[in-house]
């Protein structure tokens, strides 16, 4: 997984980085992603308001690639 694409398809949304690590167990840190904007937003899955993942920079591709 490269993208966001599996994500919004399973939570109809880009969802954040703790829910992705609850569904995925990759331990992702902030410079890993790249988020929506500095606002925060509700999360699809977890209903919080949190920093939305838009997507992932290279390390953070590499940790999900392997998941």
């Amino acid at each position: 997984m490269l993208g966001t694409g599996r994500l919004k398809k399973q939570y109809g949304g880009n969802i954040c980085r703790r829910c992705i690590y609850s569904a995925y167990g990759t331990h992702l840190r902030p410079s890993d992603c790249r988020y929506l904007d500095e606002d925060l937003y509700l999360c699809p899955a977890c209903g919080v308001p949190q920093h939305i993942v838009c997507g992932f920079r290279l390390i953070g591709a590499c940790k999900m690639l392997l998941k």
